[in-house]
């Protein structure tokens, strides 16, 4: 009787922190909809259309939809290249397989983070890195901020050397 009592004991204790971790997770899915939601909001400005009324403020798939559309539609509108377009309509129409490996890393903070394992975290998205110009003949280096002090700190002791004042540090 004392082995089923300590059984369901457990099964109790386990339930509540299940239910606790599906709170906390409820929480941020819930502040990551109101956030999605502030940002379609903030679209209606840009592309000075009306938001649609019947869009409640907790169907995140919803919303998500509504922000594709109005990105493509921006995008359009700036003219952006094509390519753009092309990678977005592929990273939209691919699923999730279950052939990814996909690993939970704790952050500094404490919270999970999802890792794609095998490459880049948005490999959809093109990387286009900005090349540093080349320095010019004509251009020195620029010094650091420690060298600076060091070279004021020797001008300094230099000069109080020769009027004979002694400096505390």
């Amino acid at each position: 009787m004392t082995k089923f009592n300590a059984q369901i004991d457990e099964q109790r204790s386990r339930k509540e922190t299940a239910e606790a971790a599906s709170r906390r997770i409820r929480e941020l899915l819930d502040e990551v909809t109101s956030t999605l939601y502030t940002l379609y909001e903030k679209f209606q400005h840009v592309t000075d259309t009306p938001l649609l009324e019947d869009v409640q403020k907790n169907d995140t798939l919803t919303i998500i939809e509504l922000l594709n559309d109005r990105v493509k539609h921006v995008l359009e509108v700036s003219s952006v290249p094509d390519k753009y377009l092309e990678v977005t309509d592929e990273a939209s129409s691919d699923k999730v397989s279950s052939d990814k490996v996909i690993s939970t890393v704790t952050s500094a903070e404490g919270r999970a983070i999802r890792t794609n394992g095998s490459g880049p975290l948005f490999p959809q998205f093109p990387f286009s890195g900005t090349l540093a110009p080349p320095p010019s003949e004509d251009e020195e280096e620029v010094p650091s901020r420690n060298v600076l002090k060091r070279q004021a700190q020797l001008l300094v002791d230099t000069k109080s050397r020769r009027k004979g004042i002694a400096l505390r540090r």
